[in-house]
C-alpha cells in the first residue's frame, strides 16, 4: 500500500496576478478654467433658447464655484469667445480687465477639450459676461473698474425684460450695491435703486423685487 504523501504549500497553484496598473484607463485631464467658462456659457445658452430659468441658476452656481480660479487672461479670452468684437459689451468690458501675461492662462495644451460654440447676440450671454467681469474685478479689489462695470450692466438691464435674465440681474443688483458701498458712493445710487425696484415690479421680476426691496 503506497504511503500517503503530504502536499507542500509550495505545490499549490500560484494566485493569478492582478492586472498591471498601466492597463487601467488613464483619468481624464482636468478642464482648464477657460474651458469651464465656455461650458458654463453653453448652459446659459441652453437656458436662453429653452426659456428655462433653472439652467441660468445652475450657470450662476457653477461660476461662483469657479471664481477663485479666475485669472485676467481667462476672462479676457472668454469675452473674445462669447461676445462679438464689435459689440458694445465687448467694447465696455475688455478695457476694464488688468493686462497680464497671456502665459498665465490656465490652459491644458497637452489634451485640448472638445470645442464649444455658442450663439452670439443672446442677451443672457451678454449679461452673464457683465456678471463674470464684475465678480472678477471685485475679487481682485479693482473697485473703480468694478464700479464702472456695475454701472454699465445696470444701464443695459434697463432695456431688458426677460425672465431668463432675472437670475443674472438679481446678482448684478446685489454687486451693484456692494461695489458702491465699497467705494463709499452708496448715497449716489439710492434713486437708481428705487427706480430699479419699480422696474422689477412692472416686469414681474420677483427675484429683483426681493433684492431691491427698500
Amino acid at each position: 500500500m503506497p504511503e500517503d504523501v503530504e502536499m507542500n504549500d509550495s505545490a499549490q497553484p500560484a494566485p493569478v496576478a492582478a492586472p498591471a496598473a498601466a492597463d487601467a484607463p488613464a483619468p481624464a485631464p482636468a478642464l482648464s478654467t477657460l474651458q469651464h467658462l465656455k461650458e458654463i456659457a453653453s448652459v446659459v445658452e441652453a437656458g436662453s433658447l429653452t426659456k428655462e430659468v433653472r439652467r441660468i441658476s445652475r450657470a450662476v452656481r457653477l461660476t461662483v464655484a469657479l471664481r477663485r480660479r479666475l485669472a485676467a487672461p481667462d476672462v479676457a479670452a472668454f469675452l473674445a469667445f462669447a461676445l462679438p468684437a464689435s459689440s458694445e459689451a465687448f467694447t465696455r468690458l475688455s478695457p476694464l480687465l488688468p493686462k497680464e501675461d497671456g502665459s498665465e492662462m490656465d490652459v491644458d495644451a497637452a489634451a485640448p477639450a472638445a470645442q464649444v460654440s455658442i450663439k452670439h447676440g443672446l442677451p443672457e450671454i451678454e449679461i452673464y459676461c457683465y456678471l463674470l467681469v464684475l465678480i472678477f474685478l471685485i475679487d481682485h479689489k479693482k473697485y473703480d473698474e468694478a464700479k464702472a462695470c456695475a454701472n454699465s450692466s445696470i444701464a443695459r438691464l434697463k432695456n431688458l425684460n426677460r425672465r431668463t435674465v432675472d437670475v443674472l440681474a438679481s446678482r448684478l443688483y446685489s454687486y451693484y450695491s456692494y461695489v458702491h458701498e465699497l467705494t463709499n458712493s452708496l448715497a449716489e445710487i439710492r434713486g437708481t435703486l428705487l427706480g430699479l425696484h419699480r422696474m422689477a415690479t412692472l416686469h414681474h421680476d420677483e427675484l429683483g423685487q426681493v433684492v431691491l426691496r427698500p
